[in-house]
């Protein structure tokens, strides 16, 4: 596996998915103009709880497992039944979750919002939830054949389709809550229906029960996994709406969209290549060294993002929301760490699926949510919003040793903790270097925040993150990319 293509369709994919994941940033204005914090947290509270569900009747985790199993068929024809039964799976799952939502409606309403006025908002989020299933599993596959280019066509069209929905009901016909459930509804059912076409030409319609079991054998402990990074993720949005309000849950749930930029512009990119294709690399000969070269670069990657999303909270949060929202800038860095630690950590994860040890790796999912629950009921008692984003940096940094120890036992991949301990204590640096600097007008400030950033990458490679082999095969690389563009401008002119 090459770094150089790695990172080409990672950033393929983080055009997609800026285009694919941007509604929620671009919409953020229109959120917090025209819907209250209380009307915030109540979407919040209501997407929550679709999304717990989904995991814990074992949705999510087909997808994962259907990839791992994918390169173990050696021809199409398998691998397409194998797709068509994960795809019958999971809207099977998806239907009777929702036929229990329409009938669970009105009493989980009360439950959950003591009043039965939400009930057909729950009811459209779940129907909405089963096609959105069914276009994730086919953009899954689009994955696997590295389709990365229809990924980001697709991405963009689904954006402007749900940017003009959403002003629609929202801003223009003052819906409130109901325009984004509407909204999400339309696009996600015309998504799925594109989608489920293309899927079934290439690969017919069947159902294989031994490639089910399969699925399921694997899959099986994911569901425990699942449902537990959903109590990492989610939990403390539970316990601030009991501690504090709904108006706190909206805040942070700003400050953790902002956070989670780590993920939508790193993480997330990087995986939809590196998830799907490292199993058909692992024969290779010299694969650990070359994957601990790809940590090291990926590893940078989540720094910098983080550091940059760090240092221009305090000017993005004004520009973006309204006066309401103020304290989510302070709640950001907390939350950017985080990921990076969380993406790290995930990094790691795949490497334990090589030899399939879903089970081990549920194991430090369970150890990390009772953790966060644990973290999650102390300090946000005593800090609120503060205490659930430090909750959550502590529960990710722990995940991500778990991981960590657990696949270098097993694969001793050539990618040392204390490179990430280096980049840990030069962000502290940055930041703090950030909080001292006073009062500057808007553009001096961005000025600083990008020379700091770029400091940042100056310092890591000047102090030793990339050893010296692999810094000469950077200028290497830079050289011949030099001598091929002054090749190609001379030969134009």
């Amino acid at each position: 596996m090459k770094i150089s293509w790695l990172f080409q369709q990672s950033a393929l994919y983080f055009i997609g998915n800026i285009v694919r994941r941007g509604v929620g940033f671009l919409m953020i204005p229109v959120y917090t103009k025209f819907l209250t914090p209380a009307d915030y947290g109540l979407i919040e509270m209501i997407e929550l709880f679709v999304s717990v569900s989904v995991i814990i009747l074992g949705v999510l985790a087909m997808n994962d497992a259907m990839v791992r199993i994918y390169y173990d068929y050696p021809d199409e024809r398998s691998r397409g039944m194998l797709v068509s039964t994960a795809l019958v799976g999971i809207t099977s799952l998806s239907l009777l979750l929702a036929g229990a939502a329409f009938i669970g409606a009105t009493p989980l309403a009360i439950l959950m919002f003591g009043s039965s006025s939400s009930a057909w908002l729950v009811r459209l989020a779940f129907l909405a939830m089963v096609l959105g299933n069914i276009t994730e599993l086919a953009l899954v596959y689009s994955r696997i054949k590295q389709r990365s280019l229809f990924f980001v066509l697709f991405s963009a069209a689904q954006l402007t389709l749900t940017l003009a929905l959403n002003i629609w009901f929202i801003a223009y016909r003052g819906m409130g809550v109901w325009g984004f459930i509407l909204s999400k509804l339309i696009c996600t059912g015309l998504g799925a229906a594109i989608l489920i076409v293309l899927l079934l030409r290439e690969t017919g319609f069947g159902f294989n029960w031994e490639q089910a079991r399969r699925m399921a054998h694997f899959g099986g402990p994911l569901v425990i996994t699942s449902a537990c990074f959903f109590v990492i993720h989610f939990a403390d949005r539970f316990f601030l709406n009991h501690f504090v309000n709904l108006g706190e849950v909206g805040v942070y749930a700003l400050a953790y969209k902002a956070g989670f930029l780590v993920t939508y512009i790193v993480g997330e990119p990087f995986a939809r290549v590196w998830a799907v294709s490292l199993y058909a690399h692992t024969s290779t000969e010299g694969w650990r060294h070359q994957f601990g070269r790809i940590a090291r670069y990926f590893v940078l990657a989540l720094f910098l993002a983080a550091v940059g999303i760090s240092v221009v909270a305090d000017e993005a949060v004004p520009l973006v929301a309204a006066p309401a929202y103020a304290q989510a800038a302070m709640l950001i860095p907390f939350i950017a760490f985080a990921y990076v630690f969380r993406e790290i950590g995930d990094f790691f994860r795949d490497l334990l699926f090589i030899n399939k040890r879903s089970g081990l790796f549920s194991r430090i999912a369970i150890v990390c949510a009772l953790l966060n629950i644990g973290l999650d009921y102390w300090l946000i008692q005593k800090y609120q919003m503060k205490g659930a984003a430090l909750a959550t940096l502590l529960t990710w940094l722990a995940y991500m040793a778990g991981c960590w120890v657990a696949a270098q036992y097993e694969h001793h991949i050539a990618f040392a903790f204390r490179s990430v301990a280096l980049l840990g204590v030069l962000s502290a640096l940055v930041l703090f270097a950030s909080m001292l600097i006073g009062e500057v007008a808007m553009l001096g400030r961005i000025g600083i925040d990008v020379l700091l950033v770029l400091g940042f990458a100056l310092v890591a490679w000047l102090i030793g993150y990339f050893p010296a082999e692999e810094k000469a095969m950077v200028r290497s690389y830079l050289s011949q990319r030099r001598r091929l563009l002054v090749k190609a401008v001379s030969h134009a002119s």
